[in-house]
């Protein structure tokens, strides 16, 4: 065994390197990509405006210092009622109103005692993203903000659907 261990060893080291074959990948040998293809979003079916409503059932929303909110829409309504929480547990609740033209998006939030925020923002290539600018009656400073649109009906197994 050993004997033939020593063999083996000096063939390998007396061959020259071409005539070992190379170690062959599994599969064909990768493909290098076409740079001349355009970016994903670009050829998404879902570039040209889909066809219905736009607005969705809900809107998962983030803010600056951490803000998060759920935008749930009453019916078939431009109307939604909005939930904030920050990290620390402080929570808001107000009731939104949603504008869109074209791909702009217009949302106002209306607070007691004449306060409000308005929230403007522009509908991503893929029409179911929102960012943009915010600011307040008490913070006149923009900020942002960035959503995501949720259509239940894309969401909800086939067989939950009323």
């Amino acid at each position: 065994m050993l004997r033939r261990l020593a063999l083996t060893l000096a063939l390998l080291t007396a061959a020259p390197a071409a005539a070992i074959p190379p170690i062959m990948p599994d599969g064909p040998p990768p493909v290098p990509p076409n740079t001349n293809m355009p970016p994903p979003w670009m050829t998404s079916p879902r570039m040209e405006r889909p066809v219905g409503d736009l607005l969705g059932q809900v809107w998962e929303q983030d803010e600056v210092a951490g803000w998060r909110a759920v935008w749930i829409r009453r019916g078939r309504s431009n109307i939604f009622d909005a939930y904030w929480q920050h990290p620390s547990g402080e929570r808001v609740l107000a009731v939104i109103e949603i504008t869109l033209r074209g791909r702009q998006v217009i949302v106002v939030r209306r607070h007691a005692g004449g306060q409000y925020c308005r929230y403007d923002g522009a509908l991503g290539p893929g029409w179911r993203e929102v960012s943009g600018r915010y600011t307040c009656t008490w913070e006149r400073t923009p900020m942002a903000w960035r959503a995501r649109i949720v259509h239940l009906d894309e969401v909800t197994p086939h067989i939950l659907r009323r």
